[in-house]
């Protein structure tokens, strides 16, 4: 449980910023902080979070501000989980120069430690923006700024063949496992239609998806093989990229 660290008086969140901030509030709880149960949830906690919500929101602004005359094109916001009982909730803020460079981030980003909860573009209005992309809307096309935000980053052409109930399941999952299925069904399809078959898919899926993330975390311990991609460092220890 989240617990709001005692820094003296907190500020009314119902007031200024908290009144914008609270149109993104939905989307951004249910996207990135864990839900508490009823006897959970006390007023403290629930200020906690409110605050922190609205001083994101804050520091969206005034980021965006200043970043939109600089070379800058994309702005991410992004939570470290570790921090997460912070006065922030871990929120902190990366800027880039570019679709490629953005998309390199994330793709090296620990989803165990790390995890993106909006990207905005420079180059529109930020109050047309709502919550931002997710990870899985950039890839599916969100660097063309032409994504459809119903879409969650699963490719059309490799799941020809594949039970729509298992397209849907499969985009609720984590960035990894999504990234995995695309992988695996553009290089194994007939593979992939029979694990579908046997109702092995998200199983596996999964399976493949917490070893591949318990390598990578193992090589990059300390900052060792940060400058290494992930293909080759799964290739080193022998972990295949498609389904056996």
């Amino acid at each position: 449980m989240f617990k709001r660290a005692d820094n003296g008086d907190v500020a009314d969140p119902l007031k200024d910023e908290l009144d914008e901030a609270l149109s993104d509030l939905s989307a951004w709880a249910e996207r990135n902080i864990p839900p508490a149960s009823p006897q959970e949830k006390t007023p403290d906690d629930q200020n906690w979070l409110l605050n922190a919500i609205a001083a994101a929101a804050t520091e969206r602004k005034r980021l965006y501000a200043e970043l939109r005359g600089s070379d800058a094109t994309w702005l991410l916001e992004c939570r470290a989980i570790w921090h997460g009982e912070d006065d922030d909730a871990g929120v902190y803020f990366v800027s880039h120069k570019s679709a490629a460079e953005v998309s390199d981030y994330v793709n090296r980003m620990n989803e165990g430690s790390d995890r993106v909860l909006g990207i905005y573009s420079l180059t529109k209005p930020l109050e047309e923006q709502g919550p931002g992309l997710t990870a899985a809307q950039w890839f599916a096309g969100g660097d063309q700024r032409a994504v459809d935000r119903s879409h969650y980053g699963m490719t059309s052409l490799p799941w020809i063949g594949v039970k729509l109930a298992t397209v849907r399941a499969l985009q609720s999952q984590p960035l990894r496992v999504q990234q995995i299925a695309d992988r695996w069904a553009l290089g194994s399809r007939t593979q992939v239609w029979a694990l579908e078959a046997k109702g092995h898919l998200l199983e596996r899926l999964k399976e493949q998806a917490a070893l591949e993330g318990k390598v990578l975390a193992d090589a990059r311990m300390s900052g060792a093989m940060s400058d290494v991609p992930d293909h080759e460092i799964l290739a080193m220890n022998e972990v295949s990229s498609l389904p056996d």
